[in-house]
Parts: structure tokens; C-alpha cells; sequence
């Protein structure tokens, strides 16, 4: 099937950008005026070509999330389910990829960082980031266990 050159260089322009999910692509098509029949039929081909597919790019925006902005799971799977439009169970599903020792890490080192009688303040802020109770107690558990 052949498709608009214009729906296809508006779908090359996003993708030059960042990976897409498949709802933004809806989204954006929709917003541009596109037809639906055509859109979806669109959509279906950027699959064949494996152009789209949600869960690797659930993993990688988690992977990014946690290692670069240091998000916790919670906020990550928050987002890619409300803002980005992955489905509940893909999100969670790209979330069991990231090992439990990588979160672990990730919030050690930052409390590293921290002045020992900062901590209360530290665990409010990487609560409200996303990481939860439980991940946080174990890397106060693990530092202390290190002093």
C-alpha cells in the first residue's frame, strides 16, 4: 500500500526526533488532520517495519528515566501509561526488565551524596520521584549497614 508522501515525511520528522508509541503516532496524525482508516493502516505498516513497537521503547525511556534522571518506577510507569499512552500492562511488563540491583544502586549512590542528618529530607524527595518506601528503606538499610 502506498500512503500520502506527506504523512510520510511528517512520521519521518517525529521519529528523527525520538522513538515514538504507537498512541503518540495516533495522536499527532490525528492532530494533523490525517484520515483514521489511513492513519491506522499507517500505524500497522510502521509495525511491519518494525519501527514501532511499545514495550522496547518502554524499556529504553525506563532505562533513561533511571539512570539519567534518576526517576523511580513509579513515576516512569506513571508517565509512559499517562503522557506517552503505553498500555498499563506493556509499562509494567518493561518495568520487570530493570533489575532490582540497578534501582538499589542508583539510590545508594545518591544518598551517598547526602549529609547524615539530611536523610528524611532525602526520602521524602525520592518518594515524590518516584521510587517506593520499600526501595528506599533498603538502600538506607544497606548504607547503614556500611558505616
Amino acid at each position: 500500500m502506498t500512503f500520502p508522501s506527506e504523512m510520510e515525511r511528517y512520521c519521518s520528522t517525529l521519529f528523527k526526533y525520538r522513538p515514538r508509541t504507537e498512541a503518540e503516532i495516533r495522536r499527532r496524525f490525528r492532530r494533523k488532520g490525517f484520515d483514521e482508516r489511513l492513519t491506522e493502516d499507517f500505524i500497522a505498516h510502521l509495525y511491519d517495519l518494525d519501527m514501532l513497537n511499545d514495550l522496547r521503547f518502554s524499556e529504553m525511556y525506563i532505562e533513561d528515566g533511571i539512570s539519567l534522571k534518576k526517576k523511580g518506577p513509579l513515576l516512569l510507569k506513571e508517565e509512559l501509561i499517562k503522557k506517552l499512552g503505553v498500555s498499563p500492562e506493556t509499562a509494567e511488563e518493561a518495568l520487570s526488565s530493570v533489575p532490582h540491583e540497578e534501582i538499589t544502586a542508583i539510590l545508594k549512590k545518591d544518598l551517598e551524596k547526602r549529609p547524615v542528618n539530611d536523610i528524611e529530607k532525602w526520602k521524602k524527595k525520592m518518594y515524590r520521584r518516584g521510587f517506593s518506601i520499600g526501595q528506599i528503606r533498603e538502600a538506607i538499610e544497606n548504607e547503614t549497614e556500611h558505616l
